[in-house]
């Protein structure tokens, strides 16, 4: 937006304030006036007055339109929210959402789109931002401000009380004959996650806050029988869980970005360069391997490329290691900085239990704290406490509920050791995942043993992260790798069950298979890592062929 078109809505906000003030100043006069002659003037001023008051208003929501809809020809595509955009506006949503993801996942830019949309559908929309250090009164007055309001003065009204007798009061007076549908508040809680005593008494607040407000709207016969017309939707870095006591929002997390949504991306944004498809496919598979799906990193990278073209691979060599001290590792230290307010142990201990894509077995864990020398080594279970305190901790299937933040953690562990010490940790977790396979094997159990045979096979390619894009030998390394993958580790995970019978070989092969083809991360690990001069899914294809086989010839 233009500093112009920024000094224009600040007047035509001044204007409305000041024409609102005239109007009710007049009709009191009015009121009072016994003079027809009089009245009749007054009344022709109070038209006019109105008819002012409806063109800056008009003015005033065409340029909020524009700031909404203003593209920049540079401007990455808006990607991979429309789903969560729909859930979010549906008619049956739920009233009160919590928006949580990552830094550098556009969650304002999310809200902003949120915001739109609710427009185009004739809500009543207030938009603001509220730092962990601010107050709820802070956060009232920026919302009364968006929308061109004033709370009302007097101390015997608290907040959300004043902000809900200023809903209530211009739903009635004006929205309502707007045929306006509904009111929705939009707040981006901005800045790095508070620490818990902090984050549940902002939670805390918003539930009092939200409280009041519904109160005050319920003798309006819209929201006394539409619950879901008044909408409460935060958007947050929440790396802590909310206690239930305050927890009154449904959650939902933003989505890292995957190959398919990178490339179509990607695609979108560098149309004018031209690109081959085999080079847009091979930068593509250099951004995820770069970002890990990181929205905000995937965007730095792509202005970076579009404004001096080179050859993909001179790109990831001479732009790999900047994308990570300008961009991701801000988001990886304020992960950090996050944990260790609470523990300062939980976090080495989950930076290096992020090379498990899932961790949902107590004889994983507390193999991998033993063997790794966590801070928790002699009580694995005091670790699951401290786990559980934080919200990306997760009993159902993964160690870290969010990828993404998992993923950041894997390329920090990388890039701040060395390639021989990330390669000795998932060597180590290789050996881990091997040893339980043939555990469950020892216990008939063959469908949980095709399950984490699939993580064998994905740590015996994650160590070797650090060198298969390193100088010029590597494209040597990698078809190196690609031979001793399929010739022997895939060969000899196959035959675990050779020696059991027929069915339970069937149902770990299954397994298996079943898990790679649902899998996304890792069918990228074996494309990526395996790839030669170009990156295709050729190295995917090739191994459920092996366990096609293998199934048929059982």
């Amino acid at each position: 937006m233009t500093n112009s078109s920024d000094l224009r809505k600040n007047h035509l906000g001044q204007l409305i304030a000041h024409l609102i003030t005239e109007i009710e100043i007049t009709s009191k006069q009015i009121v009072r006036t016994l003079d027809d002659v009089d009245k009749n003037k007054l009344q022709r001023q109070l038209n006019d007055k109105f008819n002012s008051l409806e063109k800056a208003e008009s003015e005033l929501n065409q340029l909020n339109r524009e700031s909404l809809e203003q593209v920049e020809l540079d401007k990455i595509p808006f990607t991979n929210r429309d789903a969560p955009i729909r859930e979010i506006t549906a008619i049956k949503s739920p009233p009160y959402r919590l928006v949580t993801a990552p830094e550098g996942y556009g969650k304002t830019e999310f809200l902003k789109q949120i915001q739109k949309r609710f427009q185009e559908l004739q809500w009543c929309c207030a938009y603001a931002s509220m730092s962990s250090y601010e107050s709820i009164e802070d956060l009232e007055k920026r919302l009364a401000n968006s929308l061109q309001l004033t709370l009302p003065e007097g101390h015997e009204l608290s907040w959300g009380e004043r902000l809900g007798l200023l809903l209530h009061n211009n739903w009635w007076a004006t929205w309502q004959s707007q045929n306006q549908k509904g009111i929705v508040l939009l707040i981006d809680l901005d800045g790095s996650a508070p620490q818990q005593q902090r984050l549940n008494e902002i939670f805390k607040d918003f539930k009092q806050f939200i409280s009041r407000i519904e109160k005050c709207l319920k003798d309006l016969q819209l929201f006394k029988e539409n619950y879901s017309r008044f909408r409460v939707i935060i958007a947050s870095r929440c790396l802590i869980n909310i206690p239930l006591e305050y927890q009154i929002f449904s959650e939902l997390t933003l989505s890292p970005f995957n190959l398919e949504v990178i490339q179509d991306t990607a695609t979108k944004y560098l149309k004018p360069i031209e690109m081959t498809s085999e080079s847009l496919a091979l930068l593509t598979g250099h951004l995820l391997y770069l970002t890990g799906g990181h929205p905000g990193g995937i965007a730095e990278a792509l202005k970076v490329y579009r404004s001096s073209p080179c050859t993909v691979d001179l790109f990831l060599n001479i732009y790999g290691k900047k994308l990570w001290e300008k961009t991701l590792k801000k988001c990886k230290d304020q992960i950090k900085e996050s944990l260790t307010k609470e523990n300062n142990d939980l976090y080495e201990s989950i930076e290096k239990l992020s090379i498990f894509p899932i961790l949902n077995s107590t004889w994983i864990l507390k193999e991998a704290v033993r063997r790794f020398q966590l801070p928790f080594s002699d009580d694995s279970f005091k670790l699951n406490i401290e786990l559980t305190k934080t919200s990306i901790f997760t009993r159902d299937k993964t160690i870290i509920k969010d990828g993404m933040t998992r993923r950041l953690l894997v390329i920090g562990l990388l890039k701040e050791s060395s390639p021989d010490i990330f390669r000795e940790l998932c060597g180590e977790a290789a050996k881990i995942c091997w040893e339980y396979v043939h555990d469950r094997k020892s216990k008939n159990e063959s469908a949980v043993a095709g399950t984490w045979s699939m993580q064998y096979l994905f740590q015996s390619l994650q160590q070797h992260a650090g060198f298969i894009n390193s100088g010029a030998d590597s494209l040597a390394y990698r078809q190196k790798l690609h031979k001793d993958f399929f010739e022997q580790t895939v060969t000899e995970t196959i035959d675990i069950f050779r020696n059991t019978d027929r069915e339970q070989i069937h149902d770990f092969l299954s397994t298996l298979k079943s898990e790679i083809e649902h899998d996304w991360e890792f069918q990228f690990l074996v494309n990526y890592y395996l790839h030669n001069d170009e990156y295709n899914d050729r190295p995917y294809k090739h191994l459920i062929k092996k366990l096609d086989e293998a199934i048929q010839n059982n």
